[in-house]
């Protein structure tokens, strides 16, 4: 699952490394959580801002809101067949957070993928009502699957994150078939360590979010 996510890099670093040219109001972010607006980055390399929680273009607006959606049996579900086939999306991350119940309470945990500044989740997106704004925008969701051996301590599942060479093909709309075994593949390059309990709170969106706690 991927619940929360950071996005701590520079605006240089981000622009660089995805080879984009617009111009957007930037800050690093350091919890990320759902239902809020999030950078995202659409064919074209263009950065576009979208609510996290997707809906399909035909849903109620009072319909659940999808904040991951499993790349195993993503062509099943009407729901993000479309979106997968047609509106692919690029969603920018330093890491992301996961919890581990113990005894008294879970605890959060920062992942990265080791030696990796930034990342890019595989997303989709849908054009749909969003209560909060009072309209019609973009909503998208976090694509995961079935978790490493590193990660299963953790959760169940992980996000779906695209190598550089991936980027192309993901948001070119083509035919993924060639593409689907590397994504599905588990890595085990992740780390991860224990943060401040903090980050449950979404308010909390500070640079202490990623410093690593003792364990407790």
């Amino acid at each position: 699952m991927c619940g929360r996510y950071a996005l701590a890099c520079s605006y240089d670093t981000l622009i660089a490394h995805f080879g984009t040219f617009d111009h957007i109001c930037y800050k690093p972010r350091y919890n990320i959580a759902p239902q809020q607006t999030i950078i995202t980055i659409l064919p074209g390399k263009r950065l576009q801002f979208m609510r996290w929680g997707f809906r399909p273009a035909w849903a109620k607006p009072d319909s659940p809101e999808y904040i991951n959606a499993r790349l195993e049996t993503i062509l099943d579900k009407p729901a993000f067949k479309h979106a997968f086939l047609k509106q692919r999306c690029l969603i920018p991350a330093t890491g992301y957070y996961d919890w581990q119940q113990s005894l008294r309470y879970k605890q959060p945990y920062y992942l990265k993928v080791r030696g990796a500044s930034l990342i890019a989740f595989a997303g989709i997106w849908s054009l749909a009502f969003d209560p909060d704004f009072g309209g019609v925008r973009e909503t998208v969701t976090i694509l995961t699957k079935a978790a490493g051996s590193s990660l299963q301590a953790l959760h169940e599942t992980q996000p779906v994150v695209l190598t550089e060479s991936d980027y192309r093909p993901w948001l070119s709309g083509e035919d993924l078939s060639a593409l689907q075994p590397e994504l599905l593949a588990q890595e085990d390059n992740w780390i991860y360590y224990p943060v401040t309990r903090q980050v449950n709170y979404p308010t909390f969106d500070v640079e202490e979010c990623l410093s690593p706690i003792g364990q407790v």
